[in-house]
């Protein structure tokens, strides 16, 4: 999509294509824009349960603990936090640290990977480009634990 096709798709379209997917697969993964917008706060409300993905920036956590009130207000299953784009830094706010103040399980934590933005440049999913990276493995992981499959490595 072009930002201007993306600017008008409608949420009501949107709804729509979510629910003839959900006839056809197990999960179907929505990623939406991140904040409190309308738009995507609208696609989140049909969802029945939903991660919330940050990176463990200072303003990063404390804008997603925004959003997770609003979430808990509409009574939004919230399944965990991603973190993304980790490195490990002594500035950064912790896994645990996040886990904490959201009072919400951190599910996955995804390493910062310069690979992961060639992927994205090349328009080749990471997983596909390098299988065996440490962001690849961890995103396989976590979509085994998230279908309840064995966790050994496929």
């Amino acid at each position: 999509l072009s930002i201007a096709d993306a600017r008008k798709t409608s949420v009501s379209f949107i709804k729509k294509h979510l629910k003839e997917l959900i006839k056809h697969y197990d999960f179907v993964l929505v990623d939406t824009a991140p904040g409190l917008e309308e738009r995507p706060m609208k696609i989140v409300e049909s969802c029945d349960n939903v991660f919330i993905i940050t990176t463990p920036e200072l303003t990063s956590v404390t804008d997603t603990v925004r959003v997770i009130e609003v979430l808990r207000k509409k009574r939004k299953n919230i399944a965990g936090i991603i973190i993304n784009r980790y490195k490990g830094r002594s500035y950064e706010i912790t896994p645990e640290e996040i886990r904490k103040l959201y009072k919400i399980p951190v599910v996955s934590i995804i390493n910062e990977d310069e690979r992961v933005q060639q992927a994205i440049a090349e328009q080749v999913p990471i997983v596909l480009s390098d299988p065996d990276c440490a962001v690849s493995r961890e995103i396989k992981r976590f979509a085994r634990e998230l279908v309840g499959r064995d966790m050994q490595e496929n």
